[in-house]
């Protein structure tokens, strides 16, 4: 099947949302005509989703199928899911409803029964194991398992996504399809958003946790049933334990070779295939009761699930002739529990290397967009898209509109070359000029990087006066940052993992951003040590610097979102200067200005905003 014309993609632009295409639109969308894989860099706030839609849907017209948008979360799907809703979303078992512990759910619940209506999700509940639940749909016919029972959400969704042309859904979604329930096939054309956090993504969700108390719990359940791996899976806990313990407290710890091996050769002697069918005969004959054990039930069908995957990532995180270890594993453990947990040992399976299994997973086609792709080489290293032709476009905001700060008089302040106080008078001098902006009606954002720098600025607002809004007790990230888009406070303040992506504040909401200084990983972070270990210090240095510099560019983008918006940012440490320049593309570096101090990059902020 050929692939479409420049004509083809033009004709299934959205002209009904878009009345005119803009040029970096048209640059793409001839791009994308010449190279079926692709990797474009595309500015935020130049209509890169109306793009994406367009490249799908003229496959669509075609009669291509199936096509496939993935997106990291489900924040940025739900807003493309509102803009283009002939797209057929699917999500995972967490955003539904289960039915099957309600009673009178047919008379009582619909497909708009929300997760909160019930009293189980669908992820709290060990589907597989309820083979008589009569809301079940069957994916290849779309019939409930019990004639006219309310159809079960999770199911018919996925069903009606599997049926439609375009499917949307989010990177792990899409991960699981491709890799466990094989529910679709590679796609013709996937586009990717947001594509340079697909390795982070894959890593998450190719992680695994395993802990002393949802062991213990598994345990005890199949002591009663009398389960012949009963045996089996104590001793692996008891040996997990074991090993956990003797790592220091409360510092994640890899642990090595042997006992990887060692721990393999426990789980590798458990049948799960037997131990599940023992656990749904046991609850055909009532032997089990699914309502007191139901939590329980789903953990050990997690662990039914898993206990392959726990193998064979066990097995990436070994060397063999074949190829270096792409996973590694580290130990945690705290010397006593604390008041209202329960774990208190765990083992951590963490996946690393994840451009072979992004790579394994690519459509036939693909096109992978990000407003912030770095370094190309870097970035097909990291996500395995090497082989993607590259369009790097500039930015058409008028210049006037934003200004990158880099002062010239800011100390640096890494933790080799700050002095005592510099940490101190830094975030004091961001205070200050935060509140003489508040005081002229200009609000701001302020990205830190730890929860005790957070705590620091939080005091010296009080101090000053300043009006802040952050997180903390029982007040989520998300709820502080939505009450400042409502209003709330002159200065929002997080660190860059709750505020560093994903928050826009466009039309004046953080017209400024201070930036204190890049979040590199700690030296023992298990991480760390896997890539110092896998391919010394200058490669994971050179990793590291592409990361901070992809989070700084990220950073950048969260106040200006469209050609009228305004908005500077401040990068403080003089860390930045090594990182911000060398990744601007041509047409950011016209923003930029590293030669000002830090009292005239104020001021410079006042006169750009008319004040």
């Amino acid at each position: 099947m050929s692939r479409q014309t420049f004509a083809e993609l033009c004709s299934a632009f959205p002209s009904e949302k878009h009345s005119v295409m803009r040029p970096q639109q048209r640059q793409v969308l001839e791009f994308w005509a010449q190279h079926p894989k692709s990797i474009i860099e595309m500015p935020t706030g130049h209509g890169k989703t109306a793009v994406e839609y367009a490249i799908l849907k003229a496959a669509a017209n075609a009669g291509k199928k199936p096509l496939f948008l993935i997106t990291p979360n489900k924040t940025i799907l739900q807003q493309i899911y509102r803009e283009y809703l002939d797209l057929a979303i699917v999500v995972g078992k967490h955003d539904f409803p289960c039915y099957y512990y309600e009673d009178n759910a047919d008379e009582r619940f619909s497909l708009e029964t929300k997760p909160e209506d019930v009293q189980y999700r669908a992820d709290e509940i060990a589907c597989s194991f309820l083979r008589n639940c009569p809301h079940r749909v069957n994916l290849k016919t779309g019939e409930t398992h019990e004639k006219d029972a309310e159809r079960c959400q999770y199911y018919h969704f996925t069903h009606k996504a599997m049926n439609a042309p375009i499917v949307l859904c989010t990177f792990a979604y899409y991960l699981f399809s491709q890799l466990f329930t094989k529910r679709w096939e590679k796609p013709k054309v996937l586009v990717i958003d947001e594509a340079h956090l697909m390795g982070d993504v894959v890593r998450r969700t190719l992680s695994y946790e395993i802990s002393d108390y949802h062991l213990g719990r598994a345990v005890k359940l199949l002591e009663r049933l009398e389960v012949d791996e009963t045996d089996l899976l104590a001793k692996f806990q008891k040996r997990m334990i074991d090993i956990v313990k003797k790592k220091a407290a409360w510092k994640p710890t890899i642990i090595e070779d042997g006992e990887i091996l060692e721990l393999m050769g426990l789980l590798e002697a458990i049948n799960p295939a037997r131990l599940g069918d023992k656990l749904i005969k046991a609850i055909g004959e009532g032997a089990v009761d699914e309502v007191e054990e139901a939590l329980t039930l789903r953990q050990v069908e997690v662990l039914v699930r898993d206990i392959r995957r726990y193998i064979h990532s066990f097995e990436y995180s070994l060397d063999t002739l074949k190829r270096k270890r792409m996973n590694y594993s580290y130990a945690f453990h705290q010397q006593e529990l604390a008041e209202g947990k329960r774990v208190q040992h765990k083992l951590v399976i963490k996946a690393h290397t994840v451009a072979p299994i992004i790579r394994s997973i690519l459509g036939e086609e693909y096109a992978a967009f990000s407003a912030t792709v770095g370094d190309k080489d870097t970035f097909g290293w990291e996500t395995g898209m090497e082989e993607g032709e590259f369009l790097s476009l500039p930015s058409s905001f008028p210049p006037q509109n934003a200004k990158i700060f880099m002062p010239s008089d800011t100390p640096d302040l890494s933790t080799k070359n700050r002095k005592p106080d510099d940490l101190k008078k830094a975030l004091k001098s961001m205070v200050k000029a935060c509140k003489e902006w508040a005081d002229m009606g200009i609000r701001s954002l302020v990205i830190v990087v730890s929860n005790d720098e957070r705590d620091q600025f939080l005091v010296h607002s009080t101090n000053l006066g300043l009006d802040t809004v952050s997180y903390g007790g029982e007040r989520m990230a998300r709820t502080a940052a939505q009450e400042f888009k409502d209003g709330l406070g002159m200065t929002l303040v997080g660190t860059e993992t709750n505020f560093g992506q994903g928050l826009d504040l466009p039309d004046g909401l953080a017209p400024v951003i201070f930036d204190l200084r890049p979040g590199y990983s700690r030296p023992d972070d298990p991480a760390s040590v896997f890539e110092v270990r896998k391919w010394g210090e200058s490669t994971h240095f050179k990793l590291e610097q592409w990361r901070v510099g992809i989070k700084s560019l990220q950073h950048m983008g969260r106040n200006i979102r469209s050609p009228k918006d305004k908005g500077a940012i401040i990068f403080i440490s003089q860390q930045f200067r090594k990182i911000v320049w060398p990744r601007l593309s041509e047409g950011l570096r016209q923003y930029y200005d590293g030669g000002k101090s830090f009292a005239e990059a104020v001021a410079e902020v006042k006169r750009m905003f008319g004040k």
